[in-house]
This record gives C-alpha cells, structure tokens and sequence, in this order.
C-alpha cells in the first residue's frame, strides 16, 4: 500500500513539474543505431523542413498495426525501418529495455566495420523464427537485431562462406564472404517465437 501511494505521488508530481522521458541509442558493433523510447511514446519522422515523411517496417513492427506511417505511438518490441525515397538508411526503433540489451558489446571486442554497415531483423513470422534485411554486398558488415530482448543464434550459411563468420549470435557482426547474386539461407533459432527454428535470408548483389 505504502508503494502504491508514493507511486501515485510521483505520478501527480510528474504532471506539476514535469518528468524528462529517457532515451537510449545504442551503437551497435557495425556502427549502426537502435534507438529506444519509453512505451507510449509518439514519435514523428520529418525532414529537415519538418515535413512529414513515412517510414515503413518490413519486418517486426514497434509501432502496432500500421506498417507504413510518418507517427507513431510506440507499443512494444523493436523493429527496423526504411524512409520513403530513400532518405535514411535502415535505422531502427523500439520500446526502452527493461534489462540492458543483450547485443550490447564490449568496446574492446568491437571488429572493424569493412564495408557499409546494414540492420537485419531476426523476428517471428506467423509465430516461426526467421530473420531478413535489405540488399547487401561483398564486404558489407551486417549486424542482426532481434525484435525482443531474447537471444538468437544464426548458422548454416548457404552458400558457405556468405557470412563471416559462420555463426552469429548477439553482438556478431556478419561480413559479406561473397561477390554474387544469391539469396543465401541459413537456418534461425530464436526462443521468442512459437516455432523457434526456422530459416532466413541474406540478399546479396553483385558490386
């Protein structure tokens, strides 16, 4: 009871004097940005004239039911997006961890970035694991998110040698080992969803 009260006290407080929301970014092993927001948060995307502009979520979705939207109210999970004309490169956005995120890394164990950084998503579809990105090329470096906070692990690259290394969990960056046009698959094991094994796609182009 006692809880409750100051509970509430600091929520009346909050409403007087104004409570700064937190936000985290984090930097992921190939350079690239999640950014987290508290739950609830609406969150708009513009241009540097602050015109509107829509983003959309191919994958995972944080923003509920509306793939394709300028705003948003974020509800839960994380996602990776792509702005409309290109105009940003597949960034990604979520609701605020409760724990530290486990694709942290350690600045010392952090690989150098070769090529162009890309996000792929590792998400449920239909309640089975798999995990897809956007276009990439030989040398690019690929770092893989998760939709929740749980842990994955990608292996099984086909044809071998399109990921370096062979195995990527949390935290691995994946380098591009090919020069040619080929949807390569590997096999997704991640606990969130329903049916935790399952496959995805790496889509590499030739340069």
């Amino acid at each position: 009871m006692r809880l409750l009260v100051q509970l509430v006290v600091l929520g009346i407080l909050c409403l007087l004097v104004g409570c700064a929301p937190k936000i985290t970014v984090q930097v992921l092993s190939n350079g690239k940005l999640m950014t987290y927001v508290p739950k609830g948060t609406t969150v708009d995307w513009v241009d540097e004239n602050f015109n509107s502009i829509n983003v959309n979520f191919p994958y995972a979705n944080p923003c509920g039911s509306n793939s394709t939207s300028s705003t948003c109210i974020v509800e839960t999970g994380q996602g990776i997006y792509n702005c409309q004309g290109a105009v940003c490169e597949d960034p990604g956005l979520g609701v605020k961890p409760t724990t530290k995120p486990v694709i942290i890394t350690d600045a010392k164990s952090k690989v150098p970035v070769a090529g162009p950084a890309k996000l792929y998503e590792v998400y449920c579809k239909d309640g089975t694991a798999t995990a897809d990105g956007p276009e990439v090329h030989y040398n690019d470096a690929v770092s893989f998110v998760p939709s929740t906070e749980q842990g994955f692990t990608l292996s099984g690259f086909s044809p071998s040698g399109a990921c370096n290394p062979d195995k990527i969990t949390n935290g691995i960056v994946c380098t591009v080992g090919v020069n040619q046009n080929v949807d390569a698959s590997y096999n997704v094991q991640y606990a969130a969803c329903t049916t935790p094994n399952g496959k995805g796609t790496l889509h590499v182009k030739m340069q």
